[in-house]
């Protein structure tokens, strides 16, 4: 994609603020655009040596302040597929090196392309040297060349069992590297036959070449369904994937794309969504428990969680957390109603669990106030109607919303306070005092009430 005729709209589409210039996080953005994720020190690296200056942005410490760079036109044409050149090889080099490590044959090889390095990341996510049984369904829900149908966990920790019965170490109960990829091998050997009946069932005309308007369909047809944003990601990889331009791929170009593709995809989501988590506030190492988290409670394998689920994994991330609020959680953010059944995706779990962060820091701000759990509740309710931005909402949004509200003229009169300190937008700390005043009269009212009707 960086090489065809559309890279001045790629540069033009990138360059958000119209300054004739990339920075350098536009330009990341554009690679993981095409599927490309380089280290940094490839990025700095290259950037030194490509353009003029930039080794003067460098601190005290000779690494570059990549902050400070920017890159025009004719420096992103040199620039952009040198990192992906470069990105691409250094990945190769590493699968290479992996292949050579574990004397893997040349079948399997072909088997693990573009994938090998996926494994052996995945499985060094989730143990040191040795896999523990029941982390294998991790390793395969972070490799996996298809979606499945149904839980695969008993039936590979039987699986492992019985290579782990060959050992000749009897008393390990871990599997090393070497055994996990020749479990997943007889996985990924299922996958790639289906992949092949759904080529052959696609190839109606027996031509044993499929356009690539039908590989888009064919990816469907095993599974691999996009998101409306990754639409376009897809298509460009399988462009990217025609390369001698015939605009049709055999049987194992097609193999070998569904691979490339997947490899590619699972790459740019979890990239994605790590970025969310830091946009939340995570970093890294929480992200990566957040993740673990889900993918524990994940028993279906198909990287969506069920309403238990869900109640389940907030449980074990926040611990102060009741799970019998979690459904009133998703109820208020629109995920689910009293009669239906959800189910979220990694990213639509960060959300929900953003979600319960925010909420607990608003009790605990409520409860400084001397507010009841319900109360907070009940004005978070009406907080979120007003649809915060860094939980922050503008004074004239309150205005409206507190004039649809019983007893609206006090709860104004209270706001006229801060209106009068000159803010233009209030925080939930203050909003709660706005609010608590016609609350604790009401409930004052309601048990005047209750005590004179016995």
């Amino acid at each position: 994609e960086l090489r065809g005729p559309g890279l001045l709209d790629l540069f033009t589409e990138a360059d958000e603020d119209k300054s004739g210039n990339l920075s350098v996080e536009e330009l990341l953005a554009v690679l993981q655009r095409s599927g490309f994720f380089p280290q940094n020190k490839e990025v700095a690296e290259t950037l030194m040596e490509v353009i003029p200056g930039a080794k003067n942005h460098q601190n005290m410490e000779g690494k570059l302040l990549m902050d400070r760079v920017s890159i025009s036109l004719s420096y992103f044409k040199v620039v952009g597929p040198l990192l992906q050149e470069r990105s691409e090889c250094q990945r190769l080099q590493m699968e290479l090196q992996i292949a050579e490590e574990l004397n893997l044959d040349a079948e399997e090889r072909k088997l693990w392309q573009d994938s090998l390095l996926d494994l052996w990341e995945a499985f060094h996510r989730f143990s040191d040297d040795r896999l523990e049984v029941d982390r294998l369904p991790l390793v395969l829900m972070d490799t996996e060349l298809l979606p499945k149908h149904g839980s695969l966990r008993s039936f590979l920790c039987s699986m492992a069992e019985a290579e782990l019965a060959k050992s000749e170490r009897s008393k390990v109960d871990r599997l090393d590297l070497r055994q996990c990829l020749k479990i997943l091998g007889k996985i990924r050997e299922k996958e790639c036959q289906r992949v092949i009946d759904v080529f052959n069932h696609n190839d109606s005309d027996s031509t044993n070449g499929l356009s690539l308007e039908e590989c888009q369909k064919c990816l469907e047809d095993c599974g691999i369904k996009a998101k409306k944003e990754e639409a376009e990601f897809i298509t460009c990889l399988i462009d990217e994937y025609d390369l001698d331009e015939s605009g049709e791929l055999e049987l194992e170009e097609f193999l070998q794309m569904v691979k490339f593709v997947t490899s590619r995809l699972r790459r740019r989501r979890l990239r994605q969504q790590a970025d969310l988590a830091l946009e939340y506030g995570w970093g890294a190492e929480e992200f990566d428990f957040m993740r673990l988290n889900f993918m524990l409670a994940d028993k279906e394998m198909d990287g969506n969680l069920r309403d238990d689920e869900i109640a389940w994994s907030v449980s074990q991330l926040r611990a102060e957390w009741p799970p019998e609020d979690t459904k009133l959680i998703l109820r208020e953010m629109g995920l689910v109603t009293w009669n239906s059944s959800i189910s979220v995706d990694l990213a639509g779990f960060l959300k929900v669990m953003n979600y319960v962060d925010i909420r607990l820091k608003h009790r605990r701000i409520g409860s400084l106030l001397g507010l009841e759990k319900e109360a907070v509740d009940n004005f978070c309710s009406v907080w979120w109607s007003m649809k915060p931005q860094n939980d922050m909402v503008s004074i004239s949004t309150l205005v409206e919303v507190i004039k649809q509200l019983p007893g609206y003229p006090k709860k104004l009169s209270k706001l006229q306070e801060v209106i009068n300190e000159g803010a233009e937008r209030i925080n939930f700390q203050k909003y709660c005092m706005v609010m608590r005043r016609s609350y604790e009269q009401r409930r004052e009212e309601n048990q005047a009430a209750d005590g004179a009707n016995p």
